[in-house]
C-alpha cells in the first residue's frame, strides 16, 4: 500500500536540489502543519476547510496526514527524510518508500514540484522530473507551449512509457492540464506556479 499524500501527474523528483534552467533551487524547512489549497481551476465547489487534506510534518522526522471528514476521513502515519530538495516518506507498516521533490517557503509548500527549463516565470515552459515509487522510477517531461496546447511523456522504468497531448489553462497562479488519452475518457491535471515550481500547493496553518 502506498502512501495517501495527493499523487497527481506532477509527482516528481529531481536528483541533488538543482534546477531545470533558471529556476528555484528545491527545499526548504518542512516543519509544520500543512493544509492544501483549493485550486481556482476546478469547476467543483472546493472541499471544506475541515476535509482538506492536512499534513503534519514533525521535526523528529515522524508525519500524519488527514482527509474528508466525519465516517468518511482518513489518516496515516509514518516517517520521512529530506535530502537536497527530495522528501522520501514510508508509511507505518509499509517497506516501500516514496520520494517526491518539495519546495518550502515561508507559509506556501509545494510538494512534487516540477523544476522548468526555464526561469519559472512563465507557466508555457518545459517542466521536466522523475518520480520514484519503491523500485519504480518515471521520467516526466511536460510541455507546456504558448500557444495552449501541451504534451506529457512519461519514461517508466517498469510499465510501458505514456505519451499524451491535450491543452492548457491558467487562473491566476493555478493550471489545468486536459487530456484525452482515449474517447469518452477525460483526465484533468492540476498544480499551482508557486515561486518559480509547478506542483500541489499547501498552506501552513
Amino acid at each position: 500500500m502506498r502512501p495517501s499524500i495527493p499523487i497527481s501527474l506532477f509527482i516528481a523528483s529531481i536528483t541533488a536540489a538543482c534546477t531545470g534552467g533558471d529556476g528555484p533551487a528545491l527545499g526548504g524547512d518542512v516543519v509544520g502543519t500543512w493544509r492544501i489549497l483549493p485550486n481556482a481551476t476546478d469547476d467543483d465547489p472546493p472541499v471544506p476547510e475541515a476535509e482538506r487534506h492536512t499534513l503534519d510534518l514533525r521535526a523528529d522526522g515522524t508525519y500524519s496526514e488527514t482527509e474528508g471528514g466525519g465516517d468518511s476521513q482518513t489518516s496515516n502515519t509514518g516517517s520521512y527524510t529530506l535530502d537536497d530538495g527530495e522528501l522520501t516518506i514510508v508509511e507505518d507498516g509499509e517497506t516501500d518508500s516514496f520520494t517526491l521533490p518539495y519546495l518550502a517557503r515561508e507559509d506556501r509548500f509545494v510538494l512534487g514540484a516540477l523544476l522548468p527549463d526555464g526561469s519559472g516565470e512563465s507557466v508555457a515552459d518545459t517542466w521536466t522530473g522523475t518520480s520514484r515509487a519503491g523500485t519504480e522510477t518515471t521520467t516526466l517531461t511536460a510541455e507546456l507551449r504558448s500557444d495552449n496546447t501541451a504534451h506529457l511523456s512519461y519514461d517508466n522504468s517498469v510499465r510501458a512509457d505514456d505519451v499524451f497531448d491535450g491543452t492548457w489553462r491558467q487562473v491566476n497562479s493555478d493550471v489545468e492540464i486536459t487530456l484525452t488519452p482515449e474517447a469518452n475518457v477525460t483526465i484533468h491535471v492540476r498544480a499551482s506556479l508557486v515561486d518559480g515550481v509547478l506542483g500541489t500547493a499547501y498552506e501552513k496553518i
